[in-house]
């Protein structure tokens, strides 16, 4: 088999396949986070320009996001308030459900805001 029709097939392959791979990666991913996460932190020290440019990236594409992330820092504070869906828990990060709206927040706690990151 040559090349190019070596890769022609697996890009067919992933193209119809594409569901099933991504819930593999997925899958993966949750059952290897914390190699997945020590392997990020290492690319992100030996990589600091391609991270820069990442998080330019990230910026245009997401102003709206940075904006309103900004405003609800400066103006809602966390405190010793608890999480405003469990109440079991310390609030630590605050949830935007619509970035329009950079004031109207949830308080949460990591798990909540994590599996409310989960539904997105």
């Amino acid at each position: 088999m040559e090349r190019e029709e070596y890769l022609n097939y697996h890009r067919k392959y992933n193209r119809e396949h594409k569901n099933k791979i991504n819930k593999q990666s997925r899958e993966w991913v949750r059952n290897n986070a914390k190699k997945v996460t020590e392997n990020t932190i290492k690319w992100r020290k030996e990589n600091p320009e391609k991270v820069k440019i990442q998080n330019h990236n990230n910026y245009i594409r997401n102003k709206e996001k940075y904006y309103a992330r900004g405003i609800a820092q400066k103006n809602i504070k966390l405190g010793e308030k608890l999480c405003q869906r469990c109440n079991k828990r310390k609030a630590v990060e605050r949830h935007h459900t619509d970035y329009n709206k950079p004031l109207e927040v949830e308080l949460l706690c990591k798990k909540c805001h994590d599996e409310e990151r989960v539904k997105l």
